[in-house]
């Protein structure tokens, strides 16, 4: 049988895991418990505490280290795929921009030219009021734009 901890003190070596990681792997017990994570000054070390608010939460070491290595996992694959979801938000805008092709270099130079260009026109549309007028009737409520087949089909 398992003892219980009410709280615990994990030693974090940096080199392995990113402070992003280990921020996210505290985070996942932020509503049952108080976390703490303070850097060992001169290492590349840190040292996360983690305390119950309650008595009777159920705490365990291993299963932070279970978080921390699925927090690292995903935080390395966001890494790598940081182009490619950037290019594939790149091309979304640019095809509801009205299908224009994608021609960068290395640096994305062109694509943040239209993409500055889309930003711009949102924010003339914003100012311009042009969202307050509603063509398709999405502010009118349900009941309202249905209340006349309602009371066809109730005299039926």
């Amino acid at each position: 049988m398992k003892k219980e901890l009410q709280s615990f003190e994990a030693e974090v070596d940096l080199s392995v895991y990113p402070l992003e990681a280990v921020q996210a792997a505290a985070y996942t017990f932020y509503d049952d418990c108080y976390c703490k994570i303070s850097r060992i000054k001169g290492t590349e070390k840190a040292v996360v505490s983690i305390k119950a608010k309650e008595a009777g939460t159920e705490l365990s070491e291993d299963v932070f280290f279970n978080e921390l290595l699925h927090s690292t996992l995903r935080f390395r694959l966001s890494e790598k795929n940081q182009t490619i979801r950037e290019r594939v938000v790149i091309q979304a805008l640019s095809a509801a921009a009205g299908g224009q092709k994608e021609k960068t270099n290395d640096h994305g130079e062109e694509a943040d030219v239209l993409l500055e260009q889309e930003i711009e026109k949102l924010l003339k549309e914003a100012e311009s009021g042009s969202y307050k007028t509603d063509p398709l009737d999405i502010s009118v409520p349900w009941e309202d734009k249905n209340a006349e087949n309602k009371k066809n089909k109730t005299k039926n």
